[in-house]
């Protein structure tokens, strides 16, 4: 599910930038997230021009990363993966004030999680498009409740 819904806002505090972690800690945190290293892919994913991303710790160790990033139209979310839903929101609410007030800002959403779909109708946005997810042969065993926004449509 696509969740429309609009930037600005307070930067929560206490968030560190994708630089200032060691890149394996997001390599490793990525993979219970996404059925296949991708190594290279995140290394160019992360950074985008007119890109912005968040990571939290907790004792040193990766509760969550995000990435919000310019589009043609407004400003896309993706990935979001957190812990448990007060990190995904930390993380949603830094990405979000990184988009000027009023621009739209789009968050891509499994519909098995709950929570993520929760936290995107508590922060006000609303469904602008949906899709079906497809896999050929067996589902990737992925920590699908961890995914409150999958990096984008085309790639999971």
């Amino acid at each position: 599910m696509r969740f429309e819904g609009r930037g600005g806002g307070a930067m929560p505090s206490g968030l560190l930038s994708l630089s200032d972690v060691p890149y394996e800690d997001i390599l490793s945190y990525d993979s219970k997230m996404f059925s296949q290293p991708r190594p290279d892919f995140l290394a160019l994913w992360t950074k985008q021009n007119g890109s912005s991303t968040f990571v939290s710790l907790k004792d040193g160790r990766v509760q969550g990363y995000g990435l919000v990033r310019k589009c043609r139209v407004g400003y896309k979310i993706g990935p979001l993966f957190a812990e448990d839903t007060f990190v995904a929101e930390r993380l949603f609410l830094a990405m979000k004030s990184r988009v000027p007030e009023n621009e739209p800002v789009f968050l891509d959403v499994a519909q098995p999680n709950k929570d993520a779909v929760m936290m995107a109708n508590k922060y006000g946005m609303s469904v602008c498009f949906e899709t079906i997810r497809m896999y050929r042969g067996k589902a990737p065993d992925i920590e699908i409740k961890k995914v409150f926004g999958v990096t984008t449509f085309e790639l999971g």
